[in-house]
């Protein structure tokens, strides 16, 4: 199981390069016995990534088809707003394939102008970004392509927090100068739970009761967002509630944390 070996990585007096060779092999093997379960289906793997602040990993994806169209995307199959968690090369290998109609030339042709309606009236900074995605949809798309603005993470996970997917590589993990890189998906959200979603006005009213201190790093911060003490990943169905500013301040404190926004993200 892939979580197993996760946990491995975290055992003390492991060197960092016996680490790193363990887990190149590690991704190899799984990478291999995925590709054994998706042979003659027009869906091939390449290797994992994982973005720890966000608490979502994903999967070099190519999908082709009959047609001649061939798309290569990262696909999350871990993913922290949709409670999508799995760890056994088994379940990505039956996720992939369940997943393969959404990205085809004709669904995804027919989503974008969907979505490219939608935004017809809407020049928010928000709207920006999403089209600048949407004009590379299922394909990556660096930051240096986004106009400049003081706080991108904080509009990437807006789009998130909307139902959107959005996988993102951080730059050190990323080729093409260390620039962090983005892939917009449509992809269905109906595994595990259910991602609570705030109001700008809850969002405030939260910060306004814990203030600004990161509780990752201790101390105060900036650009800080409220985020779930208790991973969406492990709630159930019975779990998510309405977030409403009539909360009181001790269940906000239970609840609720600040983390940066690239750690939210």
């Amino acid at each position: 199981m892939i979580q197993d070996f996760k946990n491995t990585l975290s055992e003390k007096g492991e060197k960092a390069s016996k680490i790193n060779k363990a887990t190149k092999a590690f991704i190899k093997q799984q990478i291999h016995e995925i590709n054994i379960l998706l042979k003659e289906t027009g869906i091939s793997t390449k290797c994992l990534y994982q973005n720890n602040p966000a608490c979502e990993e994903y999967i070099d994806t190519t999908f082709k088809f009959d047609d001649g169209f061939c798309i290569e995307t990262m696909v999350p199959y871990v993913y922290r707003r949709s409670g999508l968690y799995l760890d056994t090369v088994q379940d990505i290998a039956n996720h992939l394939k369940g997943l393969k109609d959404y990205f085809t030339k004709t669904y995804i042709n027919s989503w974008c102008l969907k979505q490219q309606a939608a935004l017809s009236s809407d020049d928010s900074i928000y709207a920006v970004f999403f089209r600048i995605l949407l004009g590379s949809f299922c394909k990556e798309i660096t930051q240096d392509k986004f106009p400049q603005n003081n706080n991108p993470q904080k509009i990437i996970q807006k789009i998130k927090d909307t139902g959107f997917v959005v996988s993102v590589m951080r730059g050190k993990q990323s080729e093409n100068g260390g620039l962090t890189r983005y892939w917009l998906l449509h992809i269905p959200q109906t595994i595990g739970t259910i991602y609570e979603t705030m109001s700008e006005e809850f969002k405030s009213y939260v910060v306004e009761i814990l203030g600004s201190v990161d509780v990752y790093e201790g101390k105060k911060g900036v650009g800080l967002l409220p985020d779930h003490k208790f991973s969406e990943i492990r709630w159930d169905e019975n779990t998510p509630e309405e977030n409403s500013v009539e909360m009181s301040a001790e269940k906000v404190r239970a609840k609720f944390q600040m983390l940066t926004t690239q750690r939210n993200q």
